[in-house]
């Protein structure tokens, strides 16, 4: 006998359901307890379950239309079972239908979705992952064009959101003295090695830069963000550097040498080494699709307590300019502290 699927009560206030998704089609053979279609109302989206084991038969409900709480919006053939023939009396509403009413030989229409209208009491129409994504970026629905089955917002909207931000930033910045002592010293190291290693093979001065660009990379990479860790390095206003996190020092050092050697990339962290300039501090503002600007000043030396005894050393002030929507204060601090131990102890990256 044939079961029908009825749009359920999901919440209190809940009178009508949209039902966003169908997981199966009409002719599936559908198991009980899964996945079946998905509803959203003005508070909440979730997903319904199968009701029986069968055959998905008379989808009366497309999807991005609205019906009633209690209707049936499809059925479920036992195996062998023929298409159920719908009457009226068999479509379940919140008001019995008259007599006088009802036909002979009904002819039942699928419910078609009509334009709904956007209001402040009513949620703009998205998928479950696209609110969760969205909530997790701090994004309203409500600025995201939706590209789904009428106007529907979709993951991929959220994410694209993401990497085009909207003009108007909520800039959060953030500065950090930066010890470059083990940076320099590893970088001279190094070099001093390579110099002394035989072959015609022409050798490429490792400078503190790369060593730098370096350590912004795996430091975005290692963070948990769904941005930060497949950010793209954009050197400048000039080329965005491919796959940094996976290129030794020397490589690098090439690629700033080599502007035509460009990768690409939809979240891009724009850095400006300032070392040469003199500019011991700045903030660059940076437009989509960079997500965040990394400036990095002057070296200078300086007198700073080591042992409650004033020493020596070379430093740097680091500053991070990004969107506060894209990237929380939290999550900011996390990558600027993880690029500083970097750089303080240039080791750590080949852990």
């Amino acid at each position: 006998m044939a079961v029908e699927v009825i749009l359920p009560r999901v919440d209190m206030d809940m009178t009508s359901g949209i039902i966003s998704k169908w997981h199966a089609r009409a002719g599936d053979r559908v198991v009980r307890g899964s996945a079946l279609f998905e509803i959203e109302t003005g508070k909440a989206s979730m997903e319904i379950d199968s009701p029986a084991d069968g055959i998905l038969d008379n989808i009366l409900v497309v999807e991005g239309g609205s019906a009633p709480v209690g209707v049936a919006v499809a059925y479920i053939l036992e195996e062998g079972e023929t298409t159920v023939q719908i009457s009226s009396n068999s479509i379940r509403t919140s008001e019995p239908v008259p007599e006088t009413e009802r036909l002979e030989h009904p002819t039942v229409t699928p419910l078609i979705p009509t334009s709904i209208e956007t209001s402040a009491s009513q949620a703009p129409r998205a998928t479950p992952l696209a609110r969760r994504l969205a909530r997790e970026a701090r994004l309203e629905l409500k600025t995201i064009s939706g590209t789904g089955p009428h106007g529907r917002i979709t993951a991929e909207d959220v994410r694209g959101a993401n990497m085009h931000p909207p003009h108007s930033q909520i800039l959060l910045s953030l500065s950090m003295i930066c010890r470059m002592d083990s940076l320099i010293d590893i970088t001279e190291r190094l070099n001093a090695i390579a110099l002394r290693t035989p072959g015609d093979q022409t050798i490429l001065k490792i400078t503190p830069e790369a060593v730098a660009i370096k350590a912004l990379a795996l430091a975005s990479q290692r963070l948990d963000h769904p941005l930060l860790t497949r950010a793209s390095i954009r050197h400048g206003f000039g080329h965005i550097l491919p796959n940094v996190s996976e290129r030794s020092l020397s490589e690098i050092t090439g690629l700033l040498e080599t502007p035509d050697a460009s990768g690409s990339g939809t979240a891009v962290i724009a850095v400006w080494p300032l070392f040469q300039q003199g500019i011991e501090q700045a903030a660059i503002p940076f437009t989509p699709p960079d997500i965040a600007s990394l400036t990095m000043g002057a070296i200078v030396e300086t007198f700073a307590p080591v042992n409650r005894e004033p020493v020596l050393v070379k430093q740097m002030i680091c500053t991070l300019l990004c969107d506060s929507r894209l990237i929380r204060p939290d999550k900011a601090t996390q990558f600027l502290q993880s690029f500083r131990r970097l750089l303080e102890d240039p080791v750590l990256m080949l852990a």
